[in-house]
């Protein structure tokens, strides 16, 4: 169900069955044949017939797109999605929230403060022991009914932007933080605070491992860091910077993510990779030219079951959201309709689910 609404300059205009605002079909965006509209019916499939100044159009609206915001129940730009134990949480710029069975609630004793990441983390102690961590200046662990403080501010006045359980060793978290990189480590049921890492103090808001055992870090505005150990210590790193000399497209939002078993960087100028022969960053070229060569960001990057790869810009009207859906071969080939009906906004958060349903969240809600 829903409504559309022809008219005679921006093509048709598309509302869900409470008036809300899903996006539109015209010829900028969806190649529309004209954006003057005469007449419209709908069919028993449920798609459009369009009678324009240019002649006849069908447009499939058929796909099924749900929109929250805060007539909805939330509050704030959206920031984080994560699915725990069947029910969806949700961080956004002021606080943190569920989804479950449809609805949207704010989760009691939650932090009234930007909330940022979210963790799935297994206690290597136990297995099933699963739970979910929300970062803020202090990690909190999440319930869709309670929020409770399971450390307090590791780091006096820095942030916690991101969060990793170290995959060699499942007792440490690795913390990007507004002012260099720490770690957590668990030891008889409690948090010990472990020293920053000397030798970087960038506000740091993504943090990966590769197999080697380096710690490859995303930073806001100051580029990419390689943390490699020295000899046997977990701890002790050199530390190296890449910068656009190395071949990194853009020394903003640099943010590092796992794709078909090795690391992909996105930046404000589109992806890339790193080269060990080389010692340098490549184009990452698997999504095609306009992905390396300067002329759209990639902000959100996700791998789903199926190795299709889901992308989002930071301005969804600047650089629109995609899924690049594998192939046979091991290529991609581009799909942009699955996000066609969202509205122009702001983009902090992209998650695609095993049953193939894809969230978008931002300024307008999710």
């Amino acid at each position: 169900g829903g409504y559309a609404f022809g008219t005679r300059t921006a093509g048709v205009l598309l509302f869900d069955p409470n008036f809300k605002y899903l996006g539109k079909v015209d010829q900028e965006t969806n190649g529309l044949i004209a954006n003057q509209i005469y007449h419209i019916a709908s069919d028993k499939d449920g798609a459009i017939w369009a009678g324009t100044g240019n002649g006849i159009a069908r447009i499939d609206v058929s796909s099924e797109v749900s929109f929250w915001d805060k007539d909805s129940g939330l509050d704030g730009t959206i920031y984080f999605l994560k699915r725990f134990n069947d029910n969806l949480f949700i961080n956004t710029s002021v606080s943190s929230f569920v989804l479950k069975d449809g609805k949207i609630t704010r989760i009691p004793n939650a932090p009234e403060a930007q909330a940022w990441h979210l963790m799935e983390f297994k206690n290597p102690d136990k297995e099933g022991d699963n739970r979910l961590f929300l970062s803020t200046s202090s990690i909190y662990e999440l319930t869709p009914d309670n929020a409770k403080v399971a450390l307090p501010t590791p780091y006096p006045n820095k942030v916690v932007f991101k969060m990793l359980q170290d995959p060699q060793n499942p007792y440490r978290i690795w913390l990007a933080t507004s002012r260099g990189v720490g770690s957590i480590l668990w030891q008889n049921e409690k948090w010990t605070v472990e020293p920053l890492i000397s030798g970087l103090e960038e506000n740091c808001r993504s943090i990966e491992k590769d197999a080697n055992g380096n710690l490859w870090v995303g930073t806001y505005r100051n580029g990419l860091f390689k943390l490699s150990p020295k000899g046997n210590a977990e701890r002790d790193f050199k530390v190296t910077a890449y910068t656009e000399a190395d071949g990194l497209p853009s020394m903003a939002n640099v943010l590092i993510y796992p794709i078909t078993g090795e690391l992909v960087i996105g930046t404000s100028k589109g992806a890339c990779q790193y080269n060990s022969k080389t010692n340098r960053l490549e184009p990452y070229k698997l999504l095609g030219e306009e992905f390396y060569n300067g002329s759209r960001d990639v902000y959100l990057m996700q791998e789903d079951v199926k190795g299709n790869i889901w992308l989002a810009g930071e301005f969804s009207a600047k650089s629109h959201a995609l899924v690049a859906e594998r192939q046979v071969s091991g290529e991609v080939e581009i799909n942009t309709q699955p996000f066609k009906k969202v509205p122009p906004m702001g983009v902090e958060a992209l998650l695609a689910e095993p049953d193939g349903t894809a969230w978008l969240g931002g300024s307008e809600g999710l």
